[in-house]
């Protein structure tokens, strides 16, 4: 049975731990053999746990480059650990060191190694933990780290924490990854739970109209919106309210964080791209999220409480147009599997037009 360890763990400073050699090593007896078959119809992926035929190490000594604490090209890494005095100077015992990726909104952990001292004690989750409270303190929506296919003990162990395979690549190391066993793996811990929690989509109502508002005039001007002074305004927040077609999302305070509008524009819908066979179809429209809860998958909440409102109310598709320079947007809907099928202009602007069966 493993013992639970009491260690300090404490904080790192760059300026004393900048450039500390991390030693890793680690033995196994087994992988995950990555295969991928190309077929006709595309690609087959399998990760089958193996067995070697005899143990297999890996050590820093054979790389070029090993692992190290507050390396130059993770700008804003922060690092924690337990340190041990020894011989008058201070000896690393465990640590793990993190970068927040800001374009994702992602919190990397880019370190994570426990002496063979101090494992089997709970001080590689209690690391951990240090990791996930940072990222929820920073509203960060998943935690992201890389691993090894060989490391099987590792890919356990973060399998416990929480962690799922988001991905893999079969040249990160070597152009004999596969051949090797030693394929780099990615795993993630999502935190979409811990973001949304008190979070409500609703029916916007009246005395939502000046929040709203001032939500819209608050985007406007910002990368990649087309929005302006003018639009949206009044005009159209009240003809939303009096179609019972604007909603919005709330925090736990009650306070509109975000909205998404069900459309009505005929020189819209009347576009000759839509898809005749999957009428009838609505277009959501206007949806705005306040710049402190952005990149932390409110848009995405948004647009799928959206799309279960159309669902409720009978409709087989949603449309959406999406400026040709919003290319944050773009991205999102292409992450939730709508379809370009057409692109006009319409407004001053130039758009692609999106489209997704419900």
């Amino acid at each position: 049975m493993s013992k639970k360890s009491d260690v300090a763990i404490i904080l790192l400073p760059k300026e004393q731990w900048e450039g500390a050699v991390i030693p890793m090593r680690y033995t196994t007896e087994e992988y995950f053999d990555v295969r991928i078959e190309k077929g006709t119809q595309g690609y087959q992926i399998d990760l089958q746990r193996s067995r070697f035929d005899k143990p297999v190490s890996h050590y820093p000594e054979e790389y070029d480059f090993p692992d190290k604490l507050y390396q130059p090209h993770w700008e804003n890494a922060c690092a924690w650990g337990v340190v041990e005095e020894k011989d008058g100077g201070k000896e690393l015992l465990a640590c793990i060191e993190t970068c927040p990726e800001q374009w994702s909104n992602r919190l990397m952990v880019t370190e994570l190694w426990v002496s063979e001292k101090l494992r089997r004690q709970g001080v590689g989750h209690r690391l951990m933990a240090i990791a996930k409270e940072q990222a929820a303190r920073e509203q960060r929506r998943a935690i992201i780290l890389e691993t090894q296919s060989c490391n099987v003990g590792a890919i356990s162990f973060y399998q416990q924490e929480g962690f799922e395979v988001i991905g893999f690549d079969s040249c990160c190391y070597s152009n004999r990854d596969l051949e090797r066993k030693e394929v780099r793996i990615d795993m993630g811990y999502f935190l979409e739970k811990e973001i949304y929690a008190g979070l409500k989509f609703e029916k916007a109502a009246k005395e939502d109209k000046m929040e709203i508002l001032a939500l819209y005039r608050s985007l406007a001007g910002t990368e990649f919106c087309a929005w302006t002074e003018d639009y949206p305004g009044e005009q159209d927040v009240d003809g939303d309210l009096a179609r019972d077609g604007l909603f919005c999302l709330k925090d736990a305070k009650g306070t509109v964080i975000g909205t998404i509008s069900i459309d009505q524009d005929e020189q819209v819908e009347n576009l000759p791209c839509w898809s005749r066979e999957l009428m009838p179809a609505a277009e959501l429209s206007r949806l705005g999220v306040r710049t402190d809860y952005q990149n932390q998958g409110i848009a995405r909440m948004l647009l799928k409480c959206g799309m279960e409102e159309l669902k409720r109310q009978g409709k087989k598709s949603v449309h959406f147009l999406v400026c040709k320079t919003n290319r944050k947007a773009i991205r999102s809907y292409e992450k939730l599997n709508f379809n370009v099928v057409g692109e006009c202009e319409v407004f001053g602007e130039e758009w692609w037009c999106y489209e997704k069966e419900l």
